[in-house]
């Protein structure tokens, strides 16, 4: 993982100059990068019959197929198969990806493709969702 890369990589150099100030640097440019990693990382929340991905929300009713992206295909979802109009949150420390189809016929937004880290309870919570509605 590159973050653990950032205090070796400042300690060594300001070595020549410090070596303390090039370890505090170190050790704080990496809980400063780890903190920024988790503070921009996108919030899944399902909370009533809403459905919010980061800044995007969905009423659950709107929401189609959910289907878990199996592993062999997450890259063909990312690239070339990808729908230039579909929602993406893409995180490359999460290893779940899930894609949700959005049958809203005045959004113009075919699908969400989404990275969790547990993609079969967000399906769970979504199902139970639109059957709350």
């Amino acid at each position: 993982m590159p973050l653990t890369l950032i205090l070796p990589t400042l300690w060594l150099t300001l070595a020549p100059i410090n070596a303390l100030l090039g370890m505090a640097l170190g050790i704080f440019g990496t809980f400063a990068v780890a903190w920024s990693m988790w503070a921009n990382s996108a919030k899944i929340l399902v909370s009533g019959s809403r459905v919010q991905v980061g800044k995007a929300s969905i009423e659950a009713r709107f929401i189609g197929v959910c289907e878990e992206v199996p592993f062999a295909t997450r890259l063909a979802q990312r690239l070339p198969n990808l729908d230039p109009r579909a929602y993406l949150r893409l995180q490359n420390s999460r290893k779940g990806l899930l894609k949700l189809e959005i049958v809203d016929k005045n959004d113009p937004t075919p699908y969400w493709v989404v990275s969790t880290k547990r993609p079969a309870q967000l399906i769970a919570a979504i199902e139970q969702a639109k059957k709350a509605i």
